[in-house]
């Protein structure tokens, strides 16, 4: 029936828009801490924040501002996968949707690992990684319902 391949296609972009979400504001967390400033987005790659937490440190301690921005460069190329991931995950591919979900899982196993190392808890940067991941696995699910030809 049309009305279910509509609600499966809306799944299936809903869940690919998740994608788009954590490019960008993984984006804006690099710029932010290339900047030197202190403001993150829970939503964002810890893995991009990593490698632009690390340059900012070296920058600092080396006097070479551009450091920053070089590591800031290096760590958009992990958002930028998923910003590339979107454009296959929007169109019903259900791999794509496999593979988001088993790099933002490993992405809130290293976010647990950070916290853990640190003796502090982020219930919200936690939390939205784990409603992130259930959107990505509602998206992954509408592929594979009956309709799906992917």
């Amino acid at each position: 029936p049309p009305q279910v391949a509509t609600a499966r296609e809306q799944a299936i972009r809903s869940g690919a828009s998740w994608l788009v979400f954590i490019a960008i504001l993984s984006l804006v967390n690099v710029v932010a801490t290339a900047s030197g400033s202190d403001m993150s987005f829970a939503l964002g790659l810890v893995l991009s924040q990593i490698i632009a937490l690390l340059g900012t440190g070296i920058a600092e301690e080396s006097g070479t501002p551009s450091i920053a921005w070089i590591a800031a460069a290096i760590g958009a190329v992990p958002a930028l996968l998923f910003a590339g991931m979107w454009f296959l995950a929007k169109d019903g591919k259900a791999w794509v949707f496999v593979l988001a979900i088993a790099l933002y899982a490993l992405d809130l196993v290293a976010l647990l690992g950070l916290l853990a190392m640190a003796g502090e808890m982020d219930v919200i940067g936690v939390g939205i990684h784990a409603w992130a991941l259930w959107a990505l696995w509602r998206g992954w699910s509408a592929c594979k319902s009956p309709a799906a030809s992917h």
